[in-house]
C-alpha cells in the first residue's frame, strides 16, 4: 500500500464527493472570507473552490481540511455527513464498500497515470487510452465493480492494462436468440476475430454438429463465476458446450463490458455480459435488443450515409452487426424477478471505431477530453495546441461534428441518443474534430412518441420495441446526456487555454443557431426539441442509489430528479 497515493485519491475522491452532492442538493456548503466550510456531525471541512455556470463547485483537492487537523479521507467525509445524504445503515454501509474499491482502483489508475503526460495520453491508441480514464464523472463510487476482488481487478479491470483470452461457448440454436447482419457471414466475422487455424480448431470439437450451434464468446469471469454452475443444465443437456479459451488478447473499456482486442487489426470490438454492480446497474445483456440490434444499426448507418447533414457533419454508426442471447431456463419462468438473472449470458459483436473512420483519421472518446494528466493538464489542451488552431475554432468544430449530427437526428427522425462519453468518440484528423461515431443503441437509443415520417423507413417491429419518449423528454438525451454530463465537465479544462465557460457556450449556442438558420422546414421541431429554454431539470445519478440501495429489483434503476438547473446557453 502507497500512502502517497493513498492520501491523493481519498482527496480526489473527497473533492467529487463535495462537488456532485452539493450539485445534487444534499450538501450545502456555506461560502467564507477564507473560502468555504461544510459542517458535518463531528467536524467542519474546509476547501477552497470555483463556482462554474452550472453551479458546481469545482473544488481543489490539496486543499480540503479538516478543523482538528486529522488526515482527510473519503470514507471519514461520507460518515460525518451521513445525516445530510439520507441514506439507511444498511444503505450507508453498502457504499461504503462501493466506495472503499473505487479508492482501490483509483490508486492502480494513479500508479498508472505517473511520467505520463497529457501529450502522451492523446497519442495513444484508443484501446490503449482507455486504462488511464476516469471512469463515470458523477457517480461518486465510480469503480465499485461490487462482484470482484483484488485478483479480479487485477485481471480484468481496465485501469490494470492486463489483456485476456474470452472463453467460447457453442449454444444450440433453439436455446438463443440470435440477430446477424443483412448479408454478413456470421463465420466470415469469427475467422476475423479467431483467425481460420483458431476457428477450425473450435468447430472440431462439436464433433459434425456445428449447424446446430452459435458460436459466442463470453468474459472468462463471468463464465467460472455464474454461467458454468447456473447453466449447469444446458451444458449437461449438451445444449451448452464449452469450447474453451481461444482468440486474440482483450482490453477492458471503461464500461467494463465492452472489450477491445489488443490487436487493431480485429475490426471489431465485444460487449459481454457481467453480472456486477458498478455505478447504476448490473452489466448483464438483457434480450430484449438482440435480434434487432443489426438492423436497427444498419438503419442508423443508412441515414448517415444518406442524409445531407449527418454526411456533411461526418456522423459514423458503429454497428452491431451480430448478437446472441441464451435466457437461463428456469429463471425465465420467474417473471419479476431480479433482472440481473435475465441478463448473464450474452454477446455483441460491434464494429471498432478505428473499422467505420478514415485510415487518415482516429478516434478519441469524448470521456478522455474531460481527463488530466497527473500534472494537471488536461487532454483537450493538449490536443488544441497539437491541432495549430485556435481553441475558439477547435471547439467550435467539436460542437460541429458532435452537437449538431445528434441533434439532427433528433429533430429530423425523432432519434435520441444517450450521448455520455463513452457513447460518443470524437473523430480527429491532424489532432482536429472532423467528425464522431455513435454506439450502443441496446437501451440507449429512443423515439420520440410521435408519428414522424421520416421513422417509416424504420421496422415496425422494431419502432414498437423501442422505448418511446415525449418530445421534451427525448430532448434529454442531449441536454442531460450530453451537456452536463459531457459538456460540464469539460469546459472548466477549457479556462486555461483563454476560453471563459461563458465564451464555450456561447460558441455552442452559436452552432446551434446556424444550424437551425440552415433548417428553417425544422422550425417547428425545434420548438418542440428546445436547446434554448431557459431551465434544464437535474438528473441527480447518486441520490438514486442513495435511496434505492442495493437490494435486488426486476428492473433497472431510474435516476431521481432535482431542481431546475438554468441553462448555460441563454446567459
Amino acid at each position: 500500500m502507497n500512502t502517497r497515493y493513498w492520501t491523493e485519491v481519498n482527496r480526489t475522491l473527497c473533492a467529487k464527493i463535495i462537488s456532485e452532492l452539493h450539485y445534487e442538493e444534499l450538501l450545502s456548503p456555506q461560502k467564507t472570507a477564507l473560502g468555504w466550510q461544510l459542517d458535518g456531525a463531528t467536524q467542519q471541512w474546509r476547501f477552497h473552490a470555483n463556482t462554474t455556470l452550472w453551479g458546481m463547485l469545482e473544488v481543489d483537492p490539496k486543499s480540503i481540511c479538516r478543523a482538528d487537523g486529522a488526515k482527510v479521507e473519503a470514507v471519514a467525509l461520507v460518515l460525518d455527513l451521513r445525516q445530510s445524504l439520507g441514506m439507511t445503515d444498511i444503505n450507508l454501509a453498502n457504499f461504503l464498500e462501493e466506495l472503499q474499491q473505487t479508492l482501490y482502483s483509483d490508486m492502480v489508475r494513479l500508479e498508472q497515470l505517473e511520467n505520463l503526460t497529457a501529450t502522451d495520453l492523446v497519442n495513444m491508441g484508443e484501446a490503449q487510452r482507455q486504462r488511464y480514464l476516469d471512469a463515470h464523472p458523477k457517480a461518486v463510487a465510480n469503480k465499485g465493480r461490487l462482484g470482484w476482488g483484488a485478483d479480479d481487478l487485477h485481471r480484468y479491470a481496465p485501469e490494470s492494462g492486463n489483456a485476456f483470452a474470452l472463453r467460447w461457448l457453442a449454444v444450440r440454436k433453439t436455446c438463443c436468440q440470435a440477430g446477424v447482419a443483412q448479408g454478413l457471414d456470421y463465420q466470415t466475422l469469427l475467422t476475423q476475430v479467431l483467425g481460420q487455424a483458431e476457428y477450425q480448431q473450435l468447430v472440431a470439437k462439436l464433433s459434425g454438429s456445428v449447424d446446430d450451434f452459435h458460436l459466442l464468446a463470453v468474459h472468462p469471469w463471468q463464465h467460472q463465476r455464474f454461467l458454468s454452475s447456473q447453466f449447469a443444465t444446458l451444458f449437461a443437456s449438451g445444449d451448452l458446450v464449452d469450447l474453451g479459451e481461444a482468440g486474440p488478447q482483450w482490453l477492458a473499456q471503461q464500461s467494463i463490458r465492452t472489450l477491445s482486442a489488443s490487436d487493431p487489426g480485429v475490426p471489431f470490438d465485444a460487449k459481454t455480459a457481467l453480472t456486477i454492480l458498478n455505478t447504476s446497474c448490473y452489466r448483464g445483456i438483457p434480450g430484449k435488443f438482440i435480434v434487432q440490434g443489426p438492423q436497427l444499426s444498419a438503419w442508423l448507418a443508412k441515414l448517415a450515409a444518406s442524409d445531407a447533414t449527418l454526411k456533411r457533419q461526418g456522423l459514423y454508426v458503429q454497428q452491431e452487426v451480430a448478437g446472441f442471447f441464451c435466457e437461463q431456463p428456469y429463471q425465465t419462468q420467474i417473471a419479476k424477478g431480479p433482472y440481473r438473472y435475465h441478463e448473464q449470458l450474452g454477446c455483441i459483436w460491434r464494429q471498432r471505431a478505428e473499422s467505420v473512420i478514415g485510415d487518415h483519421c482516429r478516434p478519441i472518446t469524448m470521456a478522455a477530453l474531460m481527463q488530466t494528466d497527473a500534472e494537471g493538464m488536461p487532454l483537450i489542451q493538449a490536443l488544441v495546441e497539437r491541432s495549430g488552431i485556435s481553441p475558439a475554432q477547435w471547439l467550435t468544430q467539436m460542437f460541429e461534428h458532435v452537437v449538431v449530427p445528434l441533434y439532427h437526428l433528433m429533430c429530423q427522425y425523432g432519434v435520441g441518443l444517450v450521448a455520455h462519453g463513452q457513447n460518443i468518440t470524437l473523430v480527429l484528423e491532424n489532432d482536429a474534430p472532423v467528425g464522431c461515431t455513435i454506439k450502443d443503441f441496446h437501451g440507449d437509443l429512443r423515439l420520440v412518441d410521435q408519428e414522424f415520417v421520416e421513422l417509416e423507413s424504420l421496422d415496425d417491429d422494431i419502432r414498437h420495441t423501442l422505448t418511446k419518449l415525449p418530445a421534451e423528454h427525448l430532448v434529454h438525451d442531449l441536454l442531460t446526456g450530453h451537456f452536463v454530463t459531457v459538456l460540464r465537465f469539460i469546459s472548466p479544462k477549457v479556462t486555461g487555454m483563454g476560453v471563459s465557460e461563458l465564451s464555450f457556450y456561447r460558441l455552442l449556442r452559436q452552432v446551434i443557431e446556424d444550424y437551425q438558420q440552415q433548417h428553417p422546414e425544422l422550425r417547428h421541431r425545434f420548438k418542440q426539441f428546445d436547446l434554448l429554454s431557459p431551465t434544464i431539470a437535474k438528473v441527480c445519478v447518486n441520490r438514486v442509489r442513495f435511496k434505492i440501495g442495493y437490494g435486488d429489483s426486476d428492473e433497472r434503476p431510474l435516476p431521481d430528479i432535482g431542481e431546475p438547473i438554468a441553462n448555460p446557453l441563454m446567459m
